[in-house]
């Protein structure tokens, strides 16, 4: 399957996932926003649109399919996979299975999507700009790190 597309499905299950987790208060419920929180939701958005740049980037860009491969594999598939059924293995409560079922789709399509644009990337040649690659890691890592202060402090 053409790996642009296995990014769509990864990307698609890991906004379903974010879109849960909130929905059920994993971060915190309110009328108003804390800074922690707002953190947490622009790094999110940040992800987000590093995402949606690199797919529109990827024809041209090595490091743009690097990037993807770095998103769909350490975000979607390990942190909103793994991490998730580690976190909360199933039956995980709180949304009658749709927690289940986004920890899986997150873990299966961005695994999917991971290894296919890894083949793509290794098939390709010429020079590779790494920093959207390092962007992505310190966006998923600064995304760990205000998520573990916000579980501590609505917990």
């Amino acid at each position: 399957m053409n790996p642009l597309r296995l990014q769509a499905l990864a990307l698609g299950a890991s906004l379903a996932h974010v879109l849960v987790d909130f929905q059920v208060g994993l971060y915190g419920t309110g009328a108003t926003v804390n800074a922690l929180q707002a953190a947490n939701i622009v790094d999110y958005d940040a992800v987000y649109v590093l995402w949606a740049w690199a797919l529109g980037a990827a024809a041209g860009s090595r490091g743009a399919v690097a990037a993807l491969v770095v998103l769909a594999g350490a975000w979607s598939a390990f942190a909103q996979g793994v991490v998730g059924f580690v976190a909360c293995p199933p039956p995980c409560g709180g949304a009658t299975g749709m927690q289940d079922a986004a920890h899986f789709l997150s873990l299966v399509f961005g695994a999917w999507a991971s290894i296919g644009t890894a083949r793509a990337f290794g098939e390709g040649a010429g020079r590779v700009s790494w920093w959207p690659t390092v962007f992505a890691v310190a966006l998923i890592v600064t995304g760990f790190v205000l998520e573990g202060m916000t579980f501590a402090t609505t917990r």
